[in-house]
């Protein structure tokens, strides 16, 4: 007992020294975000990046990916203070904290972003500058192509391209860089959709039925999710299996209907099979049966739809009509993602 209350206490003490250092980053972001906001004003206006995004939908061929991308390294790397020879897309580690009891939510994986940013970057050729201002600043924020900083790069994009005016422009970029510029400026969050574009995507193209009040039901191969209490009796010495099953853990915890959609579709049928506990759920225990290719095709899987989710979210702009409200049918989620912003702003 005793061992367990001085357990307790240092684990109180680290407790409070990392809420000291939490407090003591947090004043100091307040003080520098002031600097760094006029920083990027400059850098935006020695570019003439106002002007170009404010035509974005016009004039379709002035600026190439390259670009475009490395635009927003630039203005991420200000943001964030990193120096100029370290500016680059370095959101490989990058996990999200969801607003649903503070689960994990994780991004596409590093070497996917890139390609989906390109895709973004490519469609807005066909849209207008109005869907462009909503469209491009949510994939920037759904993909987190950076360590830091992805919210205020999604902001400044979002207002270069809606402020009508200039002088308009820098007094909302100060707003929206300030230490509470996702709360008073607005916040292009593909989280207030992902979930109908998961819903689209699984009920559309992956197995999955629709329950009471437009819930996701059972997929057709599924009949239930996962025995969550044999974690604790994995086998403990074979470190392949232990990494690939804390791995699927991770990933289930956060995204279960993708990842379980990813052993479905990835296993054959008989092998699927072998690893439900009485027929019904899966068993991390037998899931050591899995072979390290079995294994690397559930999560391959599982990143296929991770980009067809961010795809998706493009396709909200480029194909509208093919996304609507499962509670209104009257209502695009083009136009429902976009009501939501303006709300949440008012």
């Amino acid at each position: 007992m005793e061992g367990i209350k001085k357990n307790n206490m240092m684990d109180y003490a680290e407790q409070q020294i990392q809420r000291q250092k939490t407090k003591e980053y947090e004043e100091s972001e307040a003080l520098k975000r002031p600097e760094r906001a006029e920083r990027i004003i400059k850098f935006l206006d020695k570019t003439g990046a106002y002007e170009f995004f404010q035509n974005i939908g016009q004039e379709k061929d002035i600026v190439t990916f390259d670009q475009f991308k490395s635009f927003l390294q630039r203005l991420n790397g200000i943001a964030s203070e990193i120096p100029i020879n370290q500016r680059e897309f370095d959101g490989g580690t990058v996990e999200l904290t969801g607003s649903f009891l503070g689960e994990t939510v994780l991004p596409p994986r590093q070497e996917d972003k890139e390609g989906l940013l390109r895709l973004a970057f490519d469609s807005a050729k066909t849209l207008s500058a109005d869907d462009n201002s909503y469209m491009l600043p949510a994939v920037i924020n759904e993909l987190h192509m950076f360590k830091d900083a992805n919210g205020r790069t999604s902001r400044t994009l979002h207002l270069l391209m809606t402020c009508k005016d200039k002088e308009t422009f820098e007094a909302e970029l100060r707003k929206a860089l300030d230490v509470d510029g996702r709360y008073d400026s607005p916040d292009v969050n593909p989280g207030l959709i992902d979930h109908e574009i998961k819903i689209h995507n699984l009920t559309e193209k992956h197995g999955w039925g629709l329950g009471e009040q437009g819930r996701l039901a059972k997929h057709i191969k599924l009949k239930g999710f996962i025995v969550q209490t044999e974690y604790g009796q994995i086998d403990k010495t074979n470190q392949s299996y232990v990494e690939s099953v804390e791995k699927f853990r991770k990933i289930a915890s956060s995204d279960p209907e993708y990842i379980l959609t990813a052993v479905v579709e990835s296993l054959s049928q008989e092998k699927y099979d072998s690893i439900l506990w009485n027929d019904r759920l899966i068993s991390p225990v037998k899931m050591a049966t899995l072979s390290e290719q079995e294994w690397n095709g559930v999560f391959e899987t599982y990143h296929r739809l991770k980009r067809e989710q961010v795809e998706s979210l493009v396709s909200v702009f480029t194909h509208p009509e093919t996304f609507r409200n499962q509670y209104d049918h009257e209502e695009t989620l083009r136009d429902m993602f976009i009501r939501k912003i303006k709300e949440e702003n008012k």
